[in-house]
């Protein structure tokens, strides 16, 4: 349930205010996150919470965003997130910060108990792995009470194949971060105890090779290779994976999903 080691060790390095400049900006563009603070926000106006937790948060930058839209008098927000470094950038003292794994959090660590809490979650969970990702959403429904709200932005893919290859590149690059296809998470959260009850896109993101290296200490000879062995295996896919005159370009795709947490007493999956 812990999430990649190798991958949390190769990032430190991009850690802190640097993370805002990764993949040309794409973590700190308020064009970018709109799509995901306004289901947050519509979220909270619907059901209102005693506390909002990002969970993996970073720099608590999307935190600070839905901060813009309202004040919120009221609700406590935090940051949880294992970097300090991450976390000691967010500026706006209305952000708490919990300082650990996610995959240990308890409720009680918030000091709440029957108030209402809400989860938020942008493009972390390919960092828990395909072993990963069951054990984690288990995990994270125990502690949420029957009606609760997790609302997450997550890289997934309408189609087996192009699941297949991104999940093939990062293997290459020596990661286990892994992409579901789509259908597949929504099953996967039903049968941990969620009810997926919206679902909509939120914008792409591109991941150009040498950037990839640079990330991922990947030898000029290691960024041939690996784009050699995915042409091979898969072509070109546009909008998901092309060949180019440095290496190759890969697109993310992500999807916002918003869950409520099932009684514990419905048959519907694997949850009881």
């Amino acid at each position: 349930m812990q999430p990649d080691q190798h991958n949390t060790m190769n990032e430190a390095r991009l850690y802190g205010l640097s993370w805002n400049e990764v993949h040309s900006g794409y973590f700190a563009d308020p064009d970018v996150s709109r799509p995901f603070v306004s289901i947050i926000a519509r979220a909270m106006e619907v059901q209102p919470p005693a506390l909002v937790a990002d969970l993996g948060g970073g720099t608590g930058y999307i935190l600070e965003e839905v901060l813009q839209e309202q004040a919120y008098p009221g609700i406590r927000f935090v940051n949880v997130d294992m970097s300090g470094e991450q976390t000691s950038t967010c500026s706006n003292t209305r952000v708490e910060s919990l300082n650990l794994n996610m995959s240990a959090l308890t409720r009680a660590q918030f000091g709440i108990t029957q108030e209402n809490l809400m989860f938020i979650m942008r493009s972390v969970l390919h960092y828990l792995g395909q072993d990963g990702l069951r054990p984690f959403l288990k995990h994270l429904r125990a502690q949420m009470q029957e009606g609760e709200i997790f609302v997450h932005q997550t890289a997934c893919f309408k189609r087996d194949g192009d699941a297949a290859c991104l999940n093939r590149l990062y293997q290459l690059m020596k990661t286990q971060k892994w992409y579901p296809v789509t259908g597949t998470l929504n099953r996967i959260l039903n049968e941990e105890g969620f009810n997926v009850e919206n679902t909509c896109p939120a914008p792409g993101l591109l991941l150009e090779s040498a950037e990839l290296a640079e990330r991922y200490h990947l030898s000029p000879e290691e960024v041939s290779a690996i784009g050699d062995e995915i042409s091979s295996s898969f072509g070109e896919i546009p909008g998901v994976l092309v060949r180019n005159r440095d290496g190759y370009a890969a697109y993310l795709h992500y999807e916002i999903f918003t869950c409520r947490a099932r009684p514990r007493s419905t048959k519907a999956g694997s949850f009881q």
